[in-house]
């Protein structure tokens, strides 16, 4: 009986549930889903009101799109190493696909700085305040190399940008808030000063290489010669290679990552360039050959196919990148240039070619930096000292004139 005899009781409209849509009460709308759970039983879960049933459709929509990415529907039972390893997962299956060495910089962020320094926090808790603490700490964060002071600004660089945009992917799949990525600190990195490689560099690194064995000289011949980042010196095939017009093809790169290597295209769009070879690297390239064929044929192998990496074994097969930093290292000191290591091969070409007066825009273009800004970013203080140089001689000269002027006069 009711306990307001004078009014009408209510009549309940019973709940219409019509493919993951559901009417309450005649008056509004939600989205009705059933996720499993990792058991294996389901949950129902509702989202909503809401006033149209078009509404309730687009929701329903949306948190199907989440169950078959993998993602959990309600961001309120979600923590932040759940979130991290799915953000990690989610990179692993992008197309096209992101280089080996790009995934290890990502895993090591996340395994090795943001799970320890969340502490597994709810993302509900997560706010902008609350990021933006945790990611002071991170700037003041002890070094992991056993080695004493605080982490490096290139690694804090890089800490904050995975973590931006880990927090930019979790705002685009609905589960924080779209603040929460401005609130992570940066830092400038201030560029390491690049070693300028005089030509007498050159001379006593050749010489160095030459001494050690034919591929090491090509080695370092094209790379002072032609200015190509260590995945693309051992990236060369001898197809890429035109003896006679005396060019070669930049066309992919070698990584190794977890003891399988991995053929990559080159880094940007302008990576994929023809270079011209100087003529002492081109003729370390054709000694190269011709030992690379002697030994194959000696060996019952038959001459190198074209598909043959350049730098690679015996077999054709491409060289460790780890091996060829190890052996660039070794033969700078082998020259008494303990300064000199793998990149300096490329920075040498750069700082080479600038001191011959070759302008900027086709130094970027040879090297396959995405801008001339970089070009000059790197190479700025190489720039600055033959400046200085050329107005230390200019000022030689005009000192030298005006003493010969002073003498002639005093003379008369």
């Amino acid at each position: 009986m009711s306990a307001y005899p004078d009014q009408p009781r209510r009549k309940r409209v019973a709940k219409s549930v019509a493919d993951g849509v559901i009417l309450r009460d005649g008056s509004y709308w939600a989205a009705v889903e059933y996720p499993r759970k990792a058991d294996g039983s389901r949950d129902k879960r509702k989202f909503g009101p809401f006033i149209s049933k078009s509404d309730a459709v687009n929701e329903r929509d949306k948190r199907r799109h989440e169950a078959r990415s993998g993602l959990v529907a309600d961001p309120r039972k979600l923590t932040f190493d759940e979130l991290a390893d799915r953000w990690i997962e989610h990179k692993e299956s992008r197309i096209p696909a992101l280089s080996p060495a790009t995934l290890r910089q990502y895993n090591e962020a996340v395994k090795l700085r943001l799970k320890p320094a969340f502490g597994n926090c709810a993302l509900k808790k997560l706010t902008p305040m609350y990021v933006a603490e945790i990611s002071s700490k991170l700037t003041r964060a002890e070094r992991l190399d056993g080695r004493k002071g605080v982490l490096s600004d290139r690694s804090i660089q890089v800490t904050a940008g995975v973590l931006r945009a880990l927090l930019t992917q979790a705002a685009r799949w609905g589960l924080v808030s779209t603040d929460l990525s401005s609130a992570v600190e940066s830092r400038t990195v201030k560029r390491d000063h690049i070693e300028f490689i005089s030509s007498k560099d050159l001379k006593q690194l050749l010489n160095a290489a030459k001494a050690d064995s034919i591929r090491t000289h090509a080695i370092f011949a094209v790379g002072l010669g032609c200015g190509l980042r260590r995945s693309e010196l051992l990236g060369l095939q001898w197809r890429d290679i035109d003896f006679e017009g005396g060019m070669l093809r930049v066309e992919r790169g070698v990584q190794k990552h977890e003891k399988k290597f991995h053929i990559l295209p080159p880094k940007t769009k302008l990576s994929r360039r023809s270079l011209n070879i100087p003529a002492f690297a081109l003729e370390a390239l054709r000694s190269h050959y011709i030992a690379v064929a002697a030994e194959r044929m000696k060996s019952g192998l038959g001459k190198p196919h074209t598909e043959h990496f350049t730098f690679g074994n015996a077999l054709g097969e491409p060289s460790d990148p780890t091996w060829m930093s190890k052996l660039v290292l070794r033969i700078a000191k082998r020259a008494d240039l303990p300064h000199v290591h793998t990149h300096s091969l490329r920075h040498g070409f750069a700082t080479l070619q600038i001191e011959t007066g070759t302008d900027l825009v086709r130094i970027s273009k040879s090297m396959g930096h995405s801008t001339i800004r970089l070009t000059a970013d790197c190479y700025a203080h190489v720039s600055q000292s033959l400046k200085k140089d050329a107005a230390d001689q200019l000022n030689a000269l005009v000192q030298t004139a005006i003493a010969e002027d002073s003498t002639i006069t005093q003379a008369g």
